[in-house]
């Protein structure tokens, strides 16, 4: 049904037709009529597919990746809808309304996003009253970052993300540093090691739950770049990282150069990052000895890709590209076909997939 509809929504503007998407997704997740039918439409669960993330349970490793339910209006939707998990967010301690539109775009050639939002939020105390009216309990995290306010930096900016922080922490299962998002003004992110130490030095400091905190990474870092993150982040405690966010790159694309330039800076996700966010995922499994839980992100579309991910390293993984082109099944269809291919290469549950081709 979603192929059918899609042509006519992609004749809109990206970010319009992601406007309506959320608005029938609030009709349908309100309405006690089809609420249920759409549950039961989607619904699939196999004890092989639960995830154990330091004392979370995923009732299955796909969920729903930072970026798509910003303000935490849909989350009973992807309960709905056969999630494991939903991430919402970026969450900053400031409403801010991001950058200039238009700011979403397709690359149709490519299967492909990208997007320079700036980090629009409607800030951390209207996210709490919209995560109080969720009536769905299942696993839950809140990316968090700093305000899209240039002239918050240094101290500054590291006191904006604490107080994001502070006031979120009692709504998540886990909570996710976003170190690397590349769409601000000012371009600054908490991957420079001096940053990041005290960044997440503050961060320890009012850490008053044992809650995980995952660190969220670029694919675009070199070697010694995400080695030295990993290391810094289990020195000062975290307890995972999720791997990746989007690309300031602009690798392995069909799109022309012309419509490239047109388009300008942004976040690049979907199927042309998937190699590079695999590799990442490898790289600090091997560098954690498997020890820390990765959760992987990045051009995953199919069961094949999400199992990619996990051969490599994934405890689980998220996507928000795929959902645009592949439309509400997709949690469901990778789910079913992560079954098939335990069946298909005879192992028994998801854990024992973990890493096997990264050991």
């Amino acid at each position: 049904m979603y192929k059918a509809i899609r042509p006519l929504l992609f004749k809109l503007p990206t970010e319009v037709a992601h406007r309506i998407t959320a608005f029938v997704g609030d009709q349908v997740q309100r309405s006690p009529i089809v609420a249920p039918l759409v549950k039961k439409a989607y619904y699939f669960d196999d004890s092989r597919l639960r995830v154990q993330i330091h004392g979370l349970t995923f009732r299955n490793p796909v969920g729903l990746a930072a970026g798509f339910d910003k303000n935490a209006h849909l989350v009973d939707l992807f309960y709905l809808l056969g999630f494991g998990f939903t991430e919402v967010g970026s969450v900053t301690s400031l409403p801010h309304d991001g950058n200039p539109k238009p700011r979403l775009f397709r690359l149709l050639e490519d299967n492909g996003l990208i997007n320079r939002m700036g980090l629009n939020s409607e800030g951390v105390e209207q996210v709490k009253r919209n995560l109080r009216r969720v009536k769905t309990r299942y696993s839950l995290g809140i990316n968090i970052t700093k305000s899209n306010k240039p002239e918050i930096y240094g101290d500054e900016a590291i006191e904006d993300i604490c107080d994001a922080f502070k006031g979120i922490v009692p709504e998540a299962d886990y909570i996710t540093l976003n170190i690397s998002c590349p769409n601000t003004p000012d371009g600054r992110t908490f991957e420079d090691p001096q940053a990041l130490k005290e960044l997440l030095s503050a961060i320890r400091e009012k850490r008053e739950l044992s809650l995980p905190i995952f660190i969220k990474v670029s694919p675009d870092l070199t070697q010694g770049q995400l080695e030295g993150i990993v290391r810094i982040s289990l020195e000062y405690s975290m307890n995972g990282f999720v791997a990746t966010n989007t690309s300031s790159k602009r690798e392995n694309l069909r799109t022309s150069q012309e419509e490239l330039t047109r388009i300008g800076k942004g976040g690049l996700s979907g199927p042309p990052i998937r190699d590079k966010s695999t590799k990442v995922v490898r790289t600090i499994y091997k560098l954690t000895r498997g020890r820390v839980p990765i959760i992987g992100c990045g051009g995953i579309s199919t069961a094949e890709d999400a199992f990619e991910k996990i051969k490599a390293g994934a405890s689980a993984v998220q996507l928000f590209t795929g959902l645009v082109y592949e439309g509400p099944g997709i949690a469901t269809r990778i789910n079913q076909g992560l079954i098939e291919l335990l069946n298909r290469e005879r192992i028994v549950n998801l854990h024992e997939a973990v890493g096997i081709e990264s050991k």
